[in-house]
């Protein structure tokens, strides 16, 4: 039933789009309306209809499994209803906090500015004041957590490694949704991820060693960002930084290093903090996790990968 609801409201949309577009042709050549406003219209509704899909999708999660999912990937990883939005990296969900009321909070990001949220609580699009508040807005539901920092939530892709370019020995596990770095030449790269001037890259994953090695060098999983221009191809430059680590790079890389054996660890890297204003060729960004003879060991486990795109 909620798959032909979502089928039909689709529909629906489209009309309303094609007779949105002919109205608003008739009243910009009338000079009732600005062009500049009605495309600023235009993504505000693409950010609201985004909200609504992932509404539709997170009450089909719940009733599926009995548990909203907290990311878009993983709200698109099971057998429920897909979702598509415009930018997934403006895009977020945040669930309650543990031993409280099951709910969630999906906030997206107009291409005009302007932010908007929907939570479990209601079926009303509410927008979020532009200047980003240390206290939750009216209708933000009690059980969730208000977010520190817009970036907190938006650009959180935490993509599945069923999507992952594996090479050299590099294995994925479904059951687990992990990916295991089998040899020194084994890596694992993400699809290409759209962004615009990013100021920085904050990546999240748990990582597990098979062995805890004297050489703490050989503790450690490497992680990069390669950055590349609108084709997706031609690598773009992070012209980025001072002193010893002013660019230009098309690659940032970090080697966080891990304190115990199979066990997994939580580790956060923060590549390319220094990206800035002079580097808007940057159109997409592409993540890799790989080892080395220098820095690593055979047989490393990643998962619960996140990636935190800030502007």
């Amino acid at each position: 039933m909620l798959k032909r609801l979502m089928t039909s409201d689709s529909a629906e949309n489209s009309i309303m789009q094609t007779i949105t577009i002919a109205v608003s042709a008739i009243l910009i050549a009338s000079g009732l309306v600005t062009a500049p406003g009605l495309i600023n219209n235009a993504r505000d509704n693409n950010a609201k209809t985004n909200l609504s899909n992932i509404a539709y999708a997170q009450e089909y999660e719940m009733a599926d499994k009995g548990a909203y999912a907290p990311s878009l990937a993983l709200l698109n990883s099971g057998e429920g209803v897909k979702v598509t939005v415009e930018n997934p990296a403006r895009v977020g969900i945040v669930l309650s906090r543990p031993g409280e009321k099951s709910c969630y909070v999906a906030f997206s990001e107009s291409a005009s500015g302007r932010m908007f949220f929907r939570s479990c609580e209601s079926n009303t699009t509410r927008e979020i004041p532009k200047e980003w508040s240390a206290t939750a807005p009216t209708g933000f539901p009690a059980s969730v957590s208000w977010p520190t920092l817009k970036s907190d939530v938006l650009g959180n892709l935490s993509p599945d490694f069923s999507t992952w370019v594996l090479k050299n020995g590099a294995t994925y596990n479904a059951d687990s949704d992990s990916i295991t770095l089998t040899n020194s030449a084994s890596t694992a790269y993400s699809a290409l991820i759209p962004v615009n001037n990013i100021k920085s890259f904050k990546i999240a994953f748990d990582g597990m060693l098979p062995q805890m090695m004297t050489d703490s060098d050989k503790n450690r999983i490497i992680v990069q960002t390669h950055y590349f221009k609108a084709d997706g191809v031609t690598p773009a430059y992070n012209l980025g930084g001072t002193g010893p680590n002013q660019g230009p790079w098309v690659t940032n890389g970090n080697a966080p290093v891990f304190s115990a054996a199979n066990t997994w660890q939580r580790v956060t890297s923060i590549l390319g903090t220094e990206l800035t204003a002079p580097t808007p060729e940057i159109k997409y960004v592409r993540v890799s996790f790989a080892i080395s003879s220098a820095y690593s060991q055979p047989g490393v486990s990643i998962r619960n990968n996140s990636f935190t795109v800030g502007y």
